[in-house]
């Protein structure tokens, strides 16, 4: 170096003084041309510049030998993987020296690398089947929900066809010249149109209702009521109901505390549309039975049917907006499938509950429970 500066050695110079000078350092023991300071800080260096931050042991070997130059805690490393170099080659190619490396924690390091590689993946599959799981789910929703409106507008549909095509059979009898004549079949007709334009209005009501619960914008007014005569009150409703079907019904009210805080009118609406589902899901002669008990500070009724029942999973879901058990033609049993949705709203928001226990063949049951006034 001190030539070079002084000198200004060419290319050629330098060529010939690092032949001299690699001559005479060979004349040298290795363990005085390279300390273990030098080559342990040359090794550390590299080996960051790679990212390899784990424990080595080196030793410099001049054949079959071990030299000065190395590690002293290099011993009983006969298992592990060396990596080898050869050290001071000369212009032959040839080197008397050989550095020797071996890592006591590889396998560690190798693992821990792995792991890492390992975990990214399989939250990268996880997030993969994550969001294929959510695409699927919400493709079956949406399939679901289409269906629930087609079933929703085929029953609604079917609801106001009969009602319309009585009135007009009803109308188009009115003009008859020679019913005109007759008062008293005149009058039959017009209580027909009335009747069922009052029933297409309460199908509308009821959708309208529902809707109206659902974002709470209409808030029930509450006021102190009985409830042995709100269940009468279903009872007489359903009159024309039960004689036709020719329902053999048991009524046994036997609580004593039957004044509760609630809206008369929803809850007649929700012991008619029990009833109604009892008599509508009755294969034949519809046998129902009702009755009422206290229960703690509770007014209990139990409505009990002996018609078809339902499964586990249908009993699950019967409360869910437009939900219908659909066997065969979905028009078998007239609905929407939004009377027992409307039940358990109000039942809710009179704070009160309602179960439902059934058996396929053997009929179903229903227990409403609500506050009684203390």
């Amino acid at each position: 170096e001190r030539l070079q500066r002084v000198e200004r050695l060419s290319l050629m110079d330098k060529a010939k003084y690092a032949s001299v000078f690699m001559e005479l350092a060979s004349l040298k023991p290795i363990h005085r041309r390279l300390t273990n300071i030098e080559l342990e800080f040359l090794l550390q260096r590299e080996l960051s510049d790679r990212d390899i931050d784990i424990p080595f042991q080196y030793r410099v070997f001049n054949g079959d030998f071990a030299t000065k130059v190395g590690s002293n805690e290099y011993i009983n490393l006969e298992n592990l993987n060396k990596y080898k170099s050869p050290l001071f080659v000369n212009e032959n190619g040839e080197s008397e020296f050989e550095l020797v490396i071996a890592f006591p924690e590889r396998k560690i390091f190798l693992r821990s690398s792995l792991i890492n590689l390992i975990i990214l993946s399989l939250l990268f599959t996880i997030t993969i089947i994550i969001a294929f799981v959510s695409t699927i789910n919400q493709i079956f929703k949406q399939k679901k929900v289409s269906e629930i409106k087609s079933d929703f507008i085929n029953n609604m549909t079917h609801e106001f066809k009969t009602p319309i095509a009585t009135i007009k059979l009803a109308i188009d009898a009115i003009e008859n010249i020679n019913v005109q004549n007759d008062k008293k079949k005149t009058s039959q007709y017009l209580k027909m149109i009335r009747d069922e334009n009052e029933r297409m209005n309460m199908q509308v009501e009821n959708v309208l209702r529902i809707s109206q619960l659902d974002k709470k914008e209409n808030i029930i007014n509450k006021n102190e009521c009985d409830g042995h005569k709100i269940i009468n009150e279903a009872l007489f409703h359903l009159d024309l109901l039960l004689k036709n079907s020719n329902t053999s019904i048991d009524i046994s009210l036997l609580a004593k505390q039957t004044n509760i805080n609630g809206s008369h009118t929803d809850l007649v609406n929700v012991f008619v549309n029990i009833l109604e589902n009892s008599i509508k899901y009755s294969k034949s002669q519809p046998i129902i039975k009702v009755s009422t008990n206290d229960e703690e500070g509770f007014f209990t009724t139990k409505i009990s049917d002996k018609g078809m029942g339902m499964s586990s999973s249908v009993k699950d879901k019967i409360f869910d907006k437009f939900f219908r058990e659909t066997k065969g033609n979905i028009h078998d049993v007239k609905g929407h499938g939004l009377g027992l949705s409307y039940v358990k709203k109000i039942v809710d928001l009179h704070d009160g509950m309602i179960c439902v226990d059934s058996k396929i063949g053997k009929g179903t049951t229903f227990f409403i429970k609500l506050p009684v006034i203390s």
